[in-house]
């Protein structure tokens, strides 16, 4: 871990990761830009398809009107009769349309007259009516004139408007007073129509129909004889003029000319063909950035008989697109695995060549360890060597035997540092040989403590058992290497007069082995290196090591499947616990 946190590795992979990541973003953002662009450009063409079709709709309709309008000025009387077969086939084939009806212009002196001509034609009931604030059809108030409807078509739910006076509604009058004034289409602000049960969003659209014969621009006070006009529900508009729509979009409507408080028209959505005239449903394009990035993106306008009407168009709750595309995030991923890939091959790269940094100070401290540790014994077994060549007859015999031992010690301490260095090297190779069988291991505890104290000249080597030892299978030869070089450390690095332990103990899983002893301690600092090759404390530098036994002990507890720990405090002394398999 501290080794992966190595600001030499981390410093260059962040300086990649942190450009490849920048870059990764940057063109997945690029992409992504580019996707809700063409995402935005699909969606502006379907609300320009949808807005000019029902554009196209109502400047249909408003032909319509000035079609009957055409009637009347090309004939000085126009029957219920004829009105009727004439807007026939424009009711059927125009669907939109829910009545095209004629109002006349009736002086309050040709009233009765009037009321009485209607009847005669069979409408026995008939009289000019109003709605009075309670919602209730009476008879019109008194007024200098009145625009009764007269002729509609169809009849079927359309009824109750016969008779009704439009200018005795003021919405109604609004819009009559700026067709005549205009002498064009005028459409009017929302309304609710007569016959309807249940209020609804409608409008009327009027067109004066002026005395033919006096019409013309040096008389404008040319007298009206009445209105054509179309009867319209803004669902059913909008249902006849997206029928064959399959856009999945919804869109509300305000008229801009009227008060903000009756100005709204309804939302509708466009696929399954339903409207809302609750204004609790109208959208609002500012919570779609992506296909609507400026407030009046996703608006339109539709002129309506000198009015003009707001469409705020939304996408509807299915409607496919998203704020992120799958290109761009594929581009990111893609950015991301090729980042990822140059800042492991970087990392990798950088282990490489701290390990083989790592191997040439190896093969350094190797060699100057090797070439120290071999000259002195072989230095002090030549001088031995060369004291008995010369001196042989002069020595005594206790003199010979001292000089032969220090010989074969010398001699044995070769060997043993031989040794170690090749089970070091088997087990890298992993050609270690591990070969258990049954001892006892009481007794072979006793003859490692017995060997030492008479090789070391050291009495206060103590060992020590809990419980009893039968036999156990272990690897005698492996374990022999595993306490004595621990308790050749605590001989080495403990004063003369210092006890050593060999503690024995076992629980039901393990063998315990302690090693304890009251020598100088090893420095927190190096516990964690504690087992690597050639690692020794500073406190040591003094006694002659090799750096190998800690390491070699390691690789043995390994190879019987246990684990080793160490307790140390400087200046008070160490112990190693070493725990191994039981198996009896």
């Amino acid at each position: 871990m501290k080794d992966f946190l190595n600001p030499q590795r981390l410093i260059p992979a962040g300086i990649i990761a942190c450009l490849g990541l920048g870059i990764s973003f940057a063109l997945a953002r690029a992409v992504n830009r580019f996707e809700n662009s063409k995402q935005q450009l699909l969606f502006t063409q379907q609300i320009d398809s949808l807005a000019n079709t029902l554009q196209r709709s109502i400047d249909m309709y408003s032909n319509d009107v000035l079609a009957i309008a055409d009637l009347y000025a090309a004939s000085e009387l126009v029957t219920e009769d004829e009105f009727q077969r004439f807007v026939r086939r424009t009711i059927d084939s125009h669907p939109g349309i829910q009545a095209l009806e004629w109002a006349p212009l009736v002086r309050a002196e040709e009233r009765l007259t009037f009321e009485s001509l209607i009847r005669s034609q069979g409408y026995e009931s008939f009289r000019i009516v109003e709605r009075n604030p309670s919602g209730e059809m009476v008879e019109a108030l008194e007024r200098e004139q009145y625009i009764p409807v007269t002729y509609i078509f169809p009849w079927e739910g359309n009824e109750i408007a016969h008779g009704f006076d439009l200018s005795s509604n003021e919405t109604r009058k609004l819009a009559l007073e700026k067709a005549l004034e205009s002498r064009s289409i005028a459409a009017s602000a929302r309304i609710t129509l007569v016959q309807e049960i249940e209020e609804q969003c409608a409008f009327l659209m009027f067109f004066p129909v002026i005395q033919t014969d006096l019409q013309n621009e040096e008389n404008p006070a040319s007298p009206l004889l009445g209105y054509v006009l179309g009867v319209f529900r803004v669902h059913d508009l909008m249902n006849a003029a997206l029928a064959d729509s399959t856009y999945d979009l919804v869109f509300s409507i305000r008229d801009l000319h009227a008060d903000r408080e009756q100005s709204f028209l309804g939302t509708h959505y466009v696929l399954n063909k339903s409207h809302s005239d609750s204004l609790d449903d109208e959208v609002d394009s500012s919570q779609y950035q992506v296909l609507c990035p400026q407030e009046d993106s996703c608006e339109r306008e539709l002129k309506v008989g000198g009015r003009e009407w707001r469409l705020t168009f939304v996408p509807a709750p299915h409607y496919s697109y998203t704020n992120i595309s799958s290109e761009a995030l594929s581009v990111f991923v893609l950015g991301f695995i090729v980042t990822s890939g140059l800042c492991l091959y970087q990392s990798r790269s950088q282990a490489k060549i701290k390990e083989v940094q790592e191997i040439n100070e190896l093969k350094q401290r190797f060699f100057s360890m090797v070439s120290h540790e071999l000259r002195t014994p072989l230095s002090t077994m030549m001088v031995s060597a060369q004291a008995l060549d010369s001196n042989y007859n002069q020595l005594s015999d206790n003199k010979k035997i001292a000089l032969v031992r220090r010989i074969e010690s010398t001699a044995k301490q070769l060997s043993k540092l031989v040794s170690d260095i090749l089970t070091i090297s088997r087990a890298e190779t992993g050609k270690l040989e591990f070969s258990p069988q049954l001892f006892d291991l009481e007794l072979f505890c006793r003859d490692i403590v017995n060997d030492l104290r008479v090789g070391h000249d050291r009495d206060n080597i103590h060992f020590e058992k809990e419980g009893n030892f039968k036999l156990v299978y272990l690897d005698e030869k492996v374990l022999r290497s595993i306490l004595v070089n621990l308790l050749t450390n605590s001989i080495k690095y403990s004063p003369e007069n210092s006890p050593i332990h060999l503690k024995l103990s076992k629980t039901q899983e393990d063998i315990i082995f302690q090693i304890c002893d009251r020598g100088p301690g090893i420095p927190s600092g190096k516990l964690e290196q504690l087992y690597e090759v050639f690692e020794r404390g500073y406190n040591v530098k003094k006694i002659p090591g090799t750096g190998l036994g800690l390491a070699l002990v390691k690789i043995c507890v390994e190879l019987h499947n246990g684990s080793i720990a160490c307790d140390s405090q400087e200046g008070i002394g160490t112990t190693f616990i070493v725990k191994l398999p039981l198996v009896e």
